[in-house]
């Protein structure tokens, strides 16, 4: 049961029935699989995509819906990841990813290069910019750190870390991005819909909280976007 000390997120973003002829990964709920377009954004020699994404082929696992044979890797199910006690597909103890150094050198790039803050000590924002491609690519691989190559980097260098949403949020981009429409399953011709309105990026007052201080002096309102954000 839920007694165990894990999560279940390994489990909800596995393949179904997975057969995985090495015995690294087993299987899971099959559900969150990652975008064909997603994939398609790495470029060649780009190890980060083999480092975030699992490519299985059809008769490795049961299809479930919005099925692409792209599955998250990051924090997948691996075999030895959930001792007793508790259910398995319950307690995964993954290490979950709070703060990375690549993290620290794409935060300090977007301060100069996106908001204008000034160079600091003489750390060189596009050196910074280099060190994560010549990590991901394995030899130099320089690009102009412009805003839009920036972007892409961290969506590139986070993909299923939790970041992307609030990235989008922070730039102003979210009300674009996420109310596109696209096919996601190539088996059951499936479309992925958003309905993100301004209000989403913020944590509603619990209704609870809002009822006890009702009829009093410091009577609570709900956030007047968010409420109108989810009509």
């Amino acid at each position: 049961g839920w007694n165990g000390y894990g999560t279940n997120y390994p489990a909800y973003v596995s393949p179904n029935e997975l057969n995985d002829p090495s015995g690294e990964f087993i299987g899971g709920w099959g559900f969150g699989p990652v975008r064909q377009a997603t994939y398609d954004i790495y470029a060649q020699g780009d190890t980060r995509r083999d480092a975030s994404v699992n490519k299985w082929e059809s008769d490795q696992y049961g299809h479930r819906f919005q099925d692409t044979g792209l599955f998250q890797r990051k924090y997948a199910a691996r075999a030895g990841y959930n001792p007793p006690p508790g259910d398995r597909d319950l307690n995964y103890s993954n290490n979950l990813r709070i703060f990375r150094y690549a993290e620290t050198l794409l935060n300090y790039v977007e301060l100069v290069k996106v908001h204008g803050q000034s160079e600091a000590q003489g750390v060189s924002a596009q050196a910074c910019f280099d060190q994560i491609r010549k990590r991901a690519f394995g030899t130099d691989n320089s690009i102009p750190a412009t805003p839009e190559a920036i972007k892409l980097e961290r969506r590139l260098e986070f993909l299923g870390e939790g970041m992307r949403f609030w990235d989008l949020v922070r730039w102003g981009d979210a009300a674009d991005v996420l109310t596109d429409h696209d096919s996601v399953s190539k088996e059951h011709n499936a479309e992925r819909t958003f309905n993100y309105a301004e209000g989403h990026q913020y944590v509603p007052i619990p209704q609870g909280e809002i009822e006890k201080t009702k009829g009093t002096e410091y009577e609570l309102k709900q956030y007047k976007d968010w409420e109108a954000g989810w009509k």
